[in-house]
């Protein structure tokens, strides 16, 4: 196990406000039936898509000679996420520009079609899911699929996962990540680190019954892994990193059904399995990249002041502003700082 004493249930139970479904998912049978209650909803979602993709024309799928690219920005999307990709699509499009590389994963969505896509990020490669089944926490799968996808398709220094509910509001992001990783080659991953004690609560009953993450908590407990990872809503994957990974095996390798370990864990185990290590040399309070759950990470009036370049999440704001209000204000400042564009 880690060399950090794993949590007990009633622990992590608190750090999650007293959700005593932890006390049922911390069980074998807790965690089949929250399968069951998340996936409910699948083949109702699967025949809308399905309804809503006839008659689209499927994309070129035939082996290609790899684009050179300084950058690839890979997004996952679901259903009801179409105004938000809209949103993270303009602004790759702003502050990085036509040399960026896009791979989009429609998630078995009505709202996140290939042409909508395309029309506010011309050469973005579009992937579909014909089910849906990139919800937290059964993300790892779609998320190896991505990258998997930017590999063969492009030759690039640096891979950002971006999440609908995140944005970059100034240039350079790209740029900036990979000058870190050419400085510090034993770096893979870049992001707002974190570690929680719910990723230990679930390593410690999940390797009991998984093979597949015994395999992967033991090759990352190898090269020292402590719990860390970076966020999941944004974050930078270095080339090395992304070789690395298809080299070893973890971008084909899939978690059990029942899983409970969130895909920003599972990407933070891989890297500190190919003998990485993960976050900004400087540390997150100089960081370019900012990332927390459900809101803004900072004040919004601050983000520019202080450098960064990329937030998540933009559904609320630190002073009450609502997601509207947010993203009406970063597009405010996209638009006043090109005269014009998205």
């Amino acid at each position: 196990m880690s060399a950090a004493r794993p949590p007990s249930t009633r622990a992590v139970v608190g750090d999650h406000g007293g959700d005593w479904k932890l006390y049922v998912k911390g069980t074998l049978a807790g965690r089949l039936a929250a399968v069951a209650w998340r996936w409910r909803v699948a083949p109702r979602q699967a025949v809308r898509a399905w309804l809503a993709h006839r008659g689209e024309v499927a994309g070129r799928t035939a082996a290609q000679p790899r684009e050179r690219r300084p950058v690839v920005f890979v997004i996952m999307a679901g259903q009801g996420e179409g105004q938000g990709l809209d949103d993270v699509l303009a602004s790759i499009v702003r502050w990085e520009g036509p040399d960026a590389a896009v791979v989009v994963l429609d998630d078995a969505t009505t709202d996140c079609r290939a042409a909508r896509i395309r029309a506010i990020a011309p050469d973005a490669v579009v992937l579909r899911n014909r089910w849906p089944c990139a919800r937290p926490p059964y993300q790892y799968t779609s998320i190896a699929r991505l990258l998997r996808e930017a590999r063969r398709r492009f030759d690039a220094d640096v891979v950002i996962k971006l999440d609908t509910d995140a944005l970059l509001t100034g240039p350079g992001l790209g740029a900036a990540a990979a000058r870190v990783f050419a400085e510090h080659p034993q770096v893979g991953l870049l992001g707002t680190v974190q570690q929680p004690r719910y990723d230990l609560w679930v390593l410690q009953r999940e390797r009991r019954g998984g093979r597949a993450v015994r395999r992967l908590h033991d090759a990352a407990l190898r090269h020292g892994y402590d719990g860390r990872k970076a966020h999941g809503g944004v974050y930078v994957l270095s080339r090395a990193a992304l070789d690395r990974l298809a080299a070893d095996g973890w971008l084909d390798w899939r978690p059990p059904v029942w899983t409970l370990l969130n895909e920003d864990a599972c990407v933070g185990l891989g890297v500190w399995a190919c003998g990485l290590s993960i976050g900004w040399p400087g540390g997150d309070d100089d960081a370019p990249t900012r990332s927390v759950s459900h809101e803004m990470p900072m004040v919004k009036e601050a983000v520019r002041p202080a450098g960064v370049l990329a937030v998540h999440s933009v559904r609320r704001g630190l002073a009450g502003e609502n997601e509207a209000e947010v993203r009406h204000f970063f597009g405010v400042e996209r638009r006043a700082s090109s005269g014009a564009g998205p």
